[in-house]
This record gives structure tokens, C-alpha cells and sequence, in this order.
């Protein structure tokens, strides 16, 4: 973790020499990524996470949770993560991680529940994708749209099935180890977690919490611009690795666009670490995003060879095998003996009385 501070800080030193030597570029490529931010990012991005914020305070993610919880406990995923990955879905990133992280702070989601569902909750919206990739590049927005998600989900249920199969199961563990305090939580912590406010006192946070996000989303994107201005001429293409947007403007193919999509881009994934809780591994994450980038370049390279239909199958398949991996691993789990459990101060659970009769 030094070296990796300490590689960054050099980086940054070199990016201020590199901008006190041509300060002219730095303010035209400023310039350049704000407008970038007020005539595209906001005017897209800034509704959603309003309503966003809006709905999880007003609790529109119960109703959510009871309809698609199923799907993702099938995928292997923590049920209360269906809400946010429906915002991610429905409005692009980063307002997933975005949500994630508020869910976390509000108490409803745990740590181990947003690292699990933070490479899930990744994705382009379909407005961006149908509107601005497929206008740039001339490409097909459904194909794209389909290779993108199919990309995002296979990647997160190969990582969700390797992550699963890691745990030791309950038949390879002591009959008497001992797990985690399971006692219900305290009377005065009940009902902390998911507060009850007005409509009003609802609108007025999202409306700040949008406002606050969305100039947190145009920092990020003013300074990688920056970035991208001074390396741009050294490394080609590659700066597309930087800046989404911007790569998805050059003359690339469809495959290569999926592969953008599904990895999005340091800035961006810049922008989900930054709404996510802290402490989220930044490697696997970002290893995550070149997973999903790779598999959508292959699932667009199959459409283009063969037909879209074909690369469906080949998502479905792998998405079916992941679920049926996930589903014999909690069959395995919950077949064998219980485990002894421990009190709130690490003391054996107290014995249960049974009546008998005489």
C-alpha cells in the first residue's frame, strides 16, 4: 500500500511539472472536459441520481427488493442489492455506486454485502449507450447494449462463484466452531437503519446529495481530461482506457466500444470508489472491469461472426451454470450440522430447554 501511495504521488508530481511547462494545454483540455461535464454528463446523469436518492428515502426499495431479490439470490448475490442494481441498469454508472454507498451509510446494506455487489452494480444506461456509443461509433445500440450487460453480468458471476467456492463450507468446518453473534440487535438500534422522512425532507436531501455527487462526477472528469491532453500523443488509442467518452470518439470498432462500456474507464471507475465505502479492494475492482470488458468484447465478437442470437445463448448458458454452481454450494452448506454460536461477548449460547413428556 506504500509503494503503491508512493507511485501515485509521483505521478501527480509529474502531471504538475508537465502543467506549469504548458499551461496553455492544461486550460484548453480544463476547458474541454467542463464542457464536456455541463453539456452531456449533467443533463443526462443529474435526474437520476435525483430520483435515485429520492426513492431509497422515500422507500420505494422495499417494493424493489421484493420483486427482483429472487433473481439475484439465484445469481448468488445478497438479496438486498436488487435496488441498486437496477439503478445501475436503468441509469448508468456511477449512480450505482453511488447507491450502494448511501444504502451503506443509511445501515441497510453491510461491507461484505457492497463488496460483493459493487463489480454488479457497474454499468452503462441504456440511454447512453442506444444514444451516444451507438451514434459514434455506427454501431448496432442493441448489440452493444446486449454484449454490455451479458459482459457485466457473466464477469460478476464467475467472480461471484469463485469468491463462494473460496469459503470453507459448513461440512469442512468444526461441529463446534464458532460463528458470528447471530442474537437479535439491541431494542434501541431497531429501526435505525432505514429512517422515515417527509416527502418533502426527502426531496430537499436528494436534491443536495445529486448536487454534491454530480460535482464530485465533474472534478474527476475535468482532471483526467487533463490527464488525457498530455499523454494522449505518447500512448494513441490507449487513452480511451482514461476517458470513456472520449475513447468511444475515436475510430474504433464495436467490439472494442463494448470493451470500453464494460470497463468504463479509470475516470469512472474513479468516480464508483469515490461513493463507495472505504476500504473496497481498488484491485479486484478494477480487475472485475477488465473481466466484463474482455467477455464483451468476445460475446460482440461472436454477434458480428455468427448473429446476436448466438451470443444471448452463450450469456445465458454461463449465467445458468453460475447459478447452478451457487445453488449446489448453498445446498452443500445448509445439508451438514449447525455450528455452535456465541453470545454478544463471545460466551457460549445459553442451552434450550425442551419439555418433555412424562
Amino acid at each position: 500500500m506504500k509503494k503503491l501511495k508512493a507511485v501515485i504521488c509521483i505521478l501527480f508530481i509529474v502531471f504538475l511539472v508537465l502543467s506549469t511547462a504548458d499551461p496553455v494545454r492544461l486550460m484548453h483540455s480544463a476547458y474541454n472536459g467542463l464542457t464536456l461535464w455541463a453539456v452531456r454528463v449533467f443533463p443526462s446523469l443529474f435526474p437520476f441520481l435525483f430520483a435515485a436518492r429520492a426513492l431509497l428515502l422515500l422507500g420505494a426499495d422495499t417494493a424493489v427488493n421484493r420483486l427482483l431479490s429472487p433473481l439475484l439470490h439465484l445469481l448468488g448475490f445478497p438479496r438486498r442489492g436488487a435496488y441498486p442494481f437496477l439503478v445501475s441498469v436503468l441509469c448508468g454508472y456511477p449512480s450505482g455506486a453511488k447507491t450502494l454507498g448511501d444504502m451503506y451509510r443509511d445501515g441497510q446494506l453491510s461491507y461484505e454485502e457492497c463488496s460483493a455487489l459493487a463489480p454488479l452494480c457497474h454499468t452503462s444506461g441504456p440511454v447512453f449507450v442506444l444514444g451516444y456509443a451507438a451514434g459514434v461509433t455506427g454501431s448496432d445500440g442493441g448489440m452493444l447494449l446486449l454484449c454490455h450487460i451479458g459482459g457485466v453480468l457473466c464477469s460478476c458471476c464467475i467472480l461471484r462463484v469463485a469468491a463462494l467456492l473460496k469459503k470453507p463450507s459448513a461440512k469442512q468446518a468444526m461441529p463446534n466452531a464458532v460463528l458470528p453473534n447471530t442474537y437479535p440487535p439491541p431494542a434501541d438500534s431497531v429501526g435505525k437503519c432505514k429512517k422515515t422522512v417527509s416527502a418533502g425532507t426527502a426531496l430537499g436531501q436528494a436534491c443536495s446529495s445529486a448536487v454534491s455527487s454530480m460535482l464530485t462526477v465533474g472534478g474527476f472528469i475535468v482532471f483526467f481530461c487533463c490527464v488525457n491532453a498530455f499523454v494522449s500523443e505518447y500512448i494513441g488509442k490507449a487513452g480511451a482506457l482514461l476517458e470513456m467518452t472520449c475513447g468511444l470518439s475515436m475510430q474504433i470498432t464495436p467490439p472494442q466500444a463494448c470493451f470500453l462500456l464494460s470497463f468504463s474507464g479509470l475516470c469512472i471507475i474513479a468516480q464508483a470508489l469515490s461513493f463507495l465505502p472505504e476500504g473496497i479492494n481498488k484491485a479486484g475492482f478494477i480487475l472485475s472491469r477488465i473481466l466484463a470488458g474482455l467477455l464483451s468484447y468476445a460475446f460482440c465478437a461472436a454477434a458480428m461472426l455468427t448473429s446476436a442470437a448466438w451470443a444471448a445463448a452463450i450469456i445465458c448458458t454461463v449465467i445458468v451454470l453460475s447459478s447452478a454452481l451457487c445453488a449446489i454450494w448453498r445446498t452443500a452448506r445448509g445439508s451438514s450440522l449447525p455450528a455452535r454460536r456465541c453470545g454478544p461477548d463471545n460466551s457460549p449460547a445459553p442451552p434450550v430447554h425442551r419439555l418433555h413428556k412424562p
